[in-house]
């Protein structure tokens, strides 16, 4: 069965969604307005143009790439101001979905049988994403945007498990940011909340321009923080500096360029922006223990050889 559905252009204006089950739908409009979008928990995409949502009286500008996670049951919906269709890629989801995998991921101690709507504490925190981000929810997003924007839309498939999947990320990511929250040293959860999702705003710039080396002076102005605020619950939030993350985003990705085998050490260094291959290979071995070139090794025996 697919959960994917296409809603049809010449549906501008304004207009209520009804949505009675779990499903992704794809909205190409202009000019439009869109209410009752808030009824399930929501992630909202905008594949190309810009929209703006609000929830709850407030509002969330996203621009091309950037997508919003909401809590269910809210009033809201989405405004298309712009005379250009705007494609925005919606995905709802019961709630029952997503306690129940609240129930099985994220919490140390629960009761097998209790019913899942019996875990009412369970709520995202609500925050805009870059589709560059390091998320597992990104990188499931991502093929689908690319589809779309070559005009295959058509050719998506959504089944229940794709949505399993979805929601066990979804799930796995808002534990991951509510053990960040609960390590920032301050006493109002109003403010940890509010520092949190500055921190994310820095993370996903990290995530976009780390090939360019961004200095943390210009990822915190990007972030509404001073330097040293955001070096320090950086630090505490995610366990690593920034300097680090970005370090390790280096890493990972000549890391993935090793299964091309066309490409040497160097050229694979140099295209992650590492000096030389010493100060690659010395980075590469503090992070996983061993040399690049071992790496390179495993990699070549696994490879198919043409014949």
């Amino acid at each position: 069965m697919n959960l994917f559905e296409i809603l049809n252009k010449g549906e501008c204006g304004t207009f209520n969604l009804r949505i009675d089950k779990s499903c992704a739908v794809l909205c190409t409009l202009a000019e439009a307005q869109i209410n009752n979008a808030f009824k399930y928990s929501t992630l909202k995409l905008v594949v190309n143009g810009n929209a703006v949502y609000n929830v709850n009286r407030k509002l969330y500008k996203l621009a091309q790439n950037e997508y919003l996670l909401s809590n269910g049951g809210q009033e809201g919906g989405g405004i298309i101001d712009s005379k250009k269709e705007v494609s925005q890629f919606c995905i709802h989801i019961k709630p029952s979905f997503l306690a129940g995998a609240y129930q099985a991921l994220a919490r140390d101690n629960f009761d097998i049988d209790k019913p899942v709507d019996e875990y009412p504490d369970f709520r995202l925190f609500e925050n805009t994403y870059h589709l560059n981000s390091s998320t597992t929810v990104s990188r499931q997003l991502r093929p689908l945007a690319a589809m779309i924007n070559e005009g295959r839309e058509s050719d998506i498939v959504l089944d229940e498990e794709w949505l399993l999947k979805l929601t066990e990320a979804i799930v796995l990511n808002e534990k991951n940011i509510s053990l960040s929250v609960n390590r920032l040293n301050t006493a109002k959860l109003s403010t940890r909340n509010e520092i949190m999702k500055r921190l994310l705003i820095g993370k996903d710039y990290m995530d976009t321009f780390f090939m360019t080396d961004p200095k943390i002076a210009d990822i915190a102005r990007f972030a509404f923080m001073s330097e040293f605020f955001f070096y320090r619950n950086f630090k505490l939030a995610f366990k690593t500096t920034p300097y680090q993350y970005i370090l390790d985003k280096k890493i990972g990705l000549a890391k993935e360029l090793m299964f091309n085998n066309k490409m040497t050490l160097s050229d694979i260094a140099a295209s992650c922006g590492f000096p030389d291959i010493y100060t690659f290979s010395k980075a590469f071995k503090r992070k996983y223990g061993f040399a690049p070139s071992k790496t390179r090794e495993f990699y070549d025996k696994e490879m198919p050889v043409a014949v």
